[in-house]
């Protein structure tokens, strides 16, 4: 993988499959799968690779093993959100730059792809929830937080704060730039949607430093 000599890797999974398959070893086979799924990914080959994690999953079901079930799970979001989140990031700073951007995503493929890391967390979650694993649990909980906070970055390094607050001195009047409280306001256009934001303005509201409970 390192030296990038994918093909190669993919006729190894291909020949130790076989040969787990004529042993009769389901978890050797889980081990090749998880290795042609990673193989897959770095081709961005990611539908072909997402296969191989399902079928790793649906073994691992078969052997009553739900937490190696949720981790195979589990591997399938954080390949997809992780390499989405790069992605996104790469357009965006080209974007904000005025570069020609180097992947090219369509809202529509984000928001599939999203969707599709997040479905795979919540399955992978389950799983863990059903095997008591609550390092699992919080393992998943972590990727999601992690995602979610680099979007955050990305959309407030490329936009401009939609309000500046500042605080003035009583002996001196003039801003200081250094005590000012930047604010972004991120549309969410699922917000009216959704109940946890019910009677919100649409937006998710970023402020860098978080201003005290009085402002």
């Amino acid at each position: 993988l390192e030296l990038g000599e994918h093909e190669d890797a993919l006729k190894l999974c291909d020949e130790a499959q076989s040969l787990y398959d004529r042993a009769g070893s389901r978890r050797g086979v889980t081990s090749v799968l998880e290795t042609r799924a990673a193989v897959l990914f770095a081709q961005k080959r990611n539908g072909e690779a997402l296969n191989a994690l399902e079928e790793m999953a649906a073994l691992f079901a078969r052997l009553a093993d739900k937490r190696s079930q949720g981790n195979a799970l589990l591997t399938a979001a954080s390949m997809l959100l992780v390499q989405l989140s790069e992605e996104v990031e790469s357009d965006t700073q080209a974007e904000y730059e005025k570069k020609e951007p180097k992947v090219g995503l369509s809202t529509e493929e984000v928001h599939k792809r999203s969707s599709d890391g997040i479905e795979f967390a919540n399955r992978a979650a389950k799983c863990f929830e059903e095997a008591g694993y609550e390092e699992g649990s919080q393992i998943v909980t972590e990727l999601i937080q992690s995602i979610y906070d680099r979007a955050i970055q990305i959309y407030c390094k490329t936009n401009e704060p939609d309000q500046i607050y500042y605080t003035l001195a009583a002996d001196n009047p003039l801003e200081d730039a250094s005590k000012c409280i930047k604010e972004w306001k991120i549309p969410m256009p699922s917000a009216g949607k959704s109940e946890a934001f019910a009677g919100g303005d649409g937006f998710l509201h970023v402020f860098d430093p978080h201003p005290p409970p009085s402002v």
